[in-house]
């Protein structure tokens, strides 16, 4: 059974997501400024390829509902080819 076969399991698969953002964000202090965005736009930013390109129902369901509507900017992470 996978961990998004659940809302617990997709929320905390979420979770696990923002928070390795955030850290990668918080990081990267060097293109937040380049890009004149704040932590959390990148935050934001990031989850929402990552939401797009992993194209997974459940997890697109989750964001649906408790993310900013916001678009994908793709401003941070350059795009990559699926594999």
């Amino acid at each position: 059974m996978s961990e998004l076969d659940s809302a617990d399991g997709t929320s905390a698969v979420y979770a696990k997501l923002e928070k390795r953002a955030a850290s990668f964000c918080k990081a990267d202090k060097l293109s937040l400024r380049i890009l004149d965005q704040t932590v959390e736009d990148c935050v934001a930013d990031l989850v929402n390829q990552f939401v797009d390109s992993a194209d997974i129902s459940e997890l697109s369901a989750y964001h649906e509902t408790h993310a900013k509507a916001k678009p994908v900017e793709k401003l941070v992470m350059a795009d990559v080819a699926p594999q």
